[in-house]
């Protein structure tokens, strides 16, 4: 697909595939300071690990400090 076929992206939203994956670095990294962790969606194997993950992150930076996790999702399952 060339450039100019791409379809028209959201106002604020960066054109290229690594602007946004910046953008998204960027937001995570943010909350991530403020020991904010989010779950949007149903929950699979991939996003269960992502949570584990930034959980035991947060919690070896600075054990016993307060997480805070937010969820917005319809539930789901992880079969591992």
């Amino acid at each position: 697909m060339d450039e100019e076929e791409q379809p028209e992206l959201p106002e604020g939203m960066p054109g290229n595939i690594m602007d946004r994956m910046m953008s998204n670095w960027m937001f995570d990294k943010k909350f991530i300071e403020q020991r904010k962790i989010f779950l949007w969606g149903a929950v699979d194997d991939k996003s269960a690990k992502d949570l584990t993950d930034r959980l035991l992150y947060l919690e070896a930076l600075d054990p016993g400090k307060e997480i805070t996790f937010y969820i917005s999702s319809p539930g789901g399952g992880v079969t591992s």
